[in-house]
């Protein structure tokens, strides 16, 4: 959270419950790049059963505390006349704090984050699916603290991208070795083993066989 952003949250005029929807939901999903808007999570978002101050939202109330930011200048539909179900939004702020983002490289840190742009970025490292967890990133952030490396934003989001993809591929064949050796490792009670048929038997059926055919065909 930069300093513009938390100056407007110190607001008189705007709700705690539309503070806490900015704070803690809305900025990260624009720090993920998820700048959609869905009411029923928000809904569920602001749900609290708390003993002192319970809230049971709804679309409305969702819908209100979003116009409150927005009249605020805290977030910005991409499409004005749009309902804010399933609408593209943007967070100024955010946005205008990353574009201030120095060109010049810079070492690692802890509160590292990749830019409004990462999506773009992705995909042109060839990861279509932008999103990540916070493990994912402090993961990135502490290997790269520990090593004595520069780069720009752009540098830093796209050795980001890289190690999405690459932790995505082992992921992916850890799980495909696994079933792979599932499937081979059965248990021997359960391996079906061809009957064994005795030479008297055999001698039997081929008299059977013969017998039915003289009934069949005459002798």
């Amino acid at each position: 959270m930069n300093a513009t952003e938390l100056n407007y949250l110190k607001s008189s005029q705007l709700s705690h419950i539309a503070k806490s929807l900015y704070a803690f939901y809305l900025r990260d999903l624009a720090a993920q790049d998820q700048c959609i808007i869905d009411l029923t999570a928000i809904a569920n978002y602001l749900y609290s059963q708390s003993q002192y101050f319970p809230t049971v939202p709804n679309y409305q109330i969702a819908s209100m505390c979003l116009d409150e930011l927005e009249n605020a200048g805290l977030i910005r539909k991409l499409s004005i006349n749009q309902n804010w179900q399933g609408c593209v939004f943007e967070l100024p702020l955010y946005v205008k704090e990353q574009l201030e983002v120095p060109k010049a490289p810079f070492a690692m840190t802890t509160k590292w984050e990749p830019g409004p742009t990462f999506h773009k970025t992705a995909i042109l490292c060839g990861l279509e699916d932008s999103s990540y967890t916070l493990t994912d990133l402090n993961g990135f952030r502490h290997y790269w603290c520990n090593k004595n490396e520069t780069r720009n934003q752009v540098g830093w989001e796209r050795a980001f991208a890289q190690r999405l993809i690459k932790a995505r591929q082992q992921r992916t064949e850890v799980k495909f070795n696994t079933e792979s050796h599932n499937a081979l490792d059965i248990p021997q009670s359960q391996i079906t083993k061809p009957d064994t048929v005795r030479p008297e038997e055999i001698e039997k059926l081929q008299q059977q066989t013969i017998a039915d055919f003289q009934n069949l065909f005459g002798k």
